[in-house]
C-alpha cells in the first residue's frame, strides 16, 4: 500500500489570468473548496495520507488557504522552491521527504482513476495515468503498446486519443537519477523511460477535468462538486 502523494504546485497559471494574479492556480475555490481539496480528499479514499505539496508561485497564500481549509486525517507538508524548477526540478525538490514508493499529481486536474491499479502496473518503477478524449490537441498525445507507454506527441495532434492525466506512480530511485535543477517530467523523464520500455500506462474512463483554462474553470465549479457527491468510481477497489 502507498501512503505518499505528491501534488505539484509550483505553476503560475498564466492562462487564467486575473485569477492566478493573487493565488496560485490549485487554490482557486471552486464550488467553495480550495481545488486541491479534492485532489487531497479523494487520495485519502485509496489511503494515502501523507501529502507532500510541491510549491513556489504565491507559497504564502497556498500554505493560509490550505490551514483555514483543512482536511482531515491528513499530513501535509510543504517543499518550496526559490526559483521555478518545472514539474521534475519541483519533484527532485522533494527528495529528502520521499517514500520509497509514492504517487504524484498535478495540482490543476482530477481524474478519478483507481490508484491501487496503478500502482500494479508501476511495479518496482514508473506508470502513468492515461484518459482517452475525443480531441488531443490541447494535451499531446501518449501511444501505448501492450500497457507501456512508447511515445510521447507534442500538442496540436487532433483527433481522439489517450493523453496524459497528470497522474504517475514513482520510485525514489528514479528521481535520484533526475538531474538537479529545472527539468520537466513529461520531456526529460517520461521520454526516456518509456524509450527503455520502463513506463507502464494504465487507460481508465473517470470523470476528468483540467482547470488550466477559464471555461474549464468555470465548468468545473458545478461539476467538481457533482463529482464528489457520486458513488465511487466503478474503476475503484
Amino acid at each position: 500500500m502507498i501512503h505518499q502523494a505528491v501534488i505539484l504546485a509550483g505553476g503560475k497559471g498564466t492562462r487564467l489570468g486575473k485569477l492566478t494574479e493573487a493565488m496560485p492556480k490549485p487554490v482557486l475555490p471552486v464550488g467553495g473548496d480550495p481545488f486541491i481539496n479534492y485532489l487531497i480528499w479523494n487520495l485519502t479514499r485509496y489511503g494515502v495520507t501523507d501529502i507532500v505539496i510541491s510549491s513556489g508561485y504565491h507559497h504564502e497564500q497556498l500554505v493560509s488557504i490550505l490551514d483555514c481549509h483543512p482536511v482531515s486525517g491528513v499530513d501535509i507538508r510543504f517543499v518550496q522552491e526559490s526559483t521555478p524548477l518545472g514539474t521534475g526540478g519541483g519533484l527532485r525538490n522533494c527528495l529528502s521527504i520521499l517514500d520509497d514508493q509514492f504517487f504524484v499529481l498535478n495540482g490543476d486536474s482530477i481524474f478519478d482513476l483507481n490508484y491501487h491499479d496503478l500502482a500494479k502496473r508501476a511495479g518496482s518503477g514508473a506508470a502513468i495515468g492515461l484518459r482517452r478524449v475525443d480531441d488531443t490537441a490541447r494535451y499531446g498525445r501518449v501511444e501505448v503498446t501492450d500497457d507501456l507507454a512508447t511515445s510521447f506527441r507534442e500538442k496540436g495532434e487532433s483527433g481522439p486519443g489517450f493523453i496524459n492525466s497528470g497522474i504517475y506512480c514513482l520510485t525514489k530511485a528514479i528521481v535520484e537519477d533526475m538531474p538537479d535543477g529545472e527539468s520537466s517530467l513529461e520531456c526529460d523523464l517520461f521520454p526516456r523511460l518509456a524509450a527503455q520500455k520502463q513506463l507502464g500506462a494504465g487507460q481508465y474512463t473517470g470523470f476528468f477535468i483540467d482547470i488550466g483554462i477559464p471555461e474549464d474553470f468555470n465548468r468545473a465549479q458545478e461539476s467538481v462538486p457533482a463529482w464528489k457527491r457520486m458513488a465511487a468510481s466503478s474503476e475503484m477497489e
